[in-house]
């Protein structure tokens, strides 16, 4: 009964550890909550960080990253192509490749509202998405315009190169704010909702008009 009690008083103890098993907030991290996918990675480099893997699971990806300097484990969760989490995780989660993506190419297809602002006015129209990933990366996003059939590839740091037929390639900055993704081509300003759950809200109102 003695030794029992001693194993038993163990297991207690283990447990009762704070956050033993907890996955915590990396707080010097949390201002990359909201950032595109692929500027995020780009940031987590930067930092002394560097991928190990990425799981998916349902529509989320989770890339497990390890510290350069402290050989500390952390989780990235990519939501709708955006960091939505970023919580430290116990080291055996850095461990061996646990069925990563890898470079594998995945596509996500959805229906938004996109449009253009031309002369001050502004045009909206129904359209359809296709965004490419590589990995937890977003490396390109074709729209489908009514008439017009556009190709974005994601360079990181507010960078894309716009691909139109008939047209050169041509290098310029985007923006993203309140679930709506601009970049500015010539005199004119294209836009779309980049949020999946934001842009079945857009189609709904646009319906209704």
């Amino acid at each position: 009964m003695i030794i029992k009690g001693l194993i038993f008083a163990s297991f207690l103890a283990i447990f009762a550890v704070p956050g033993a098993f907890a996955q915590d907030s990396v707080r010097h991290l949390q201002d990359l909550i909201g950032v595109r996918g692929v500027d995020g990675d780009n940031q987590m480099e930067r930092l002394g960080y560097h991928r190990l893997r990425t799981d998916k699971s349902g529509n989320d990806f989770y890339s497990y990253w390890r510290d350069n300097r402290t050989g500390g484990c952390v989780n990235v969760r990519i939501s709708e192509g955006f960091i939505a989490s970023i919580v430290n995780t116990p080291d055996f989660d850095c461990q061996g490749d646990g069925g990563s993506t890898g470079d594998q190419s995945q596509s996500d297809k959805f229906t938004t509202v996109c449009g253009v602002v031309v002369d001050c006015r502004s045009y909206r129209y129904r359209c359809e998405v296709v965004d490419v990933y590589k990995g937890i990366q977003l490396t390109k996003t074709v729209l489908h315009y009514p008439d017009l059939k556009i190709k974005l590839l994601w360079h990181g740091r507010n960078s894309v190169t716009v691909r139109m037929e008939g047209m050169h390639d041509q290098e310029t900055r985007y923006s993203t704010s309140e679930s709506e993704t601009s970049f500015r081509l010539s005199d004119k300003t294209y836009f779309y909702i980049s949020n999946k759950d934001a842009a079945r809200r857009e189609i709904g109102d646009f319906r209704k008009r």
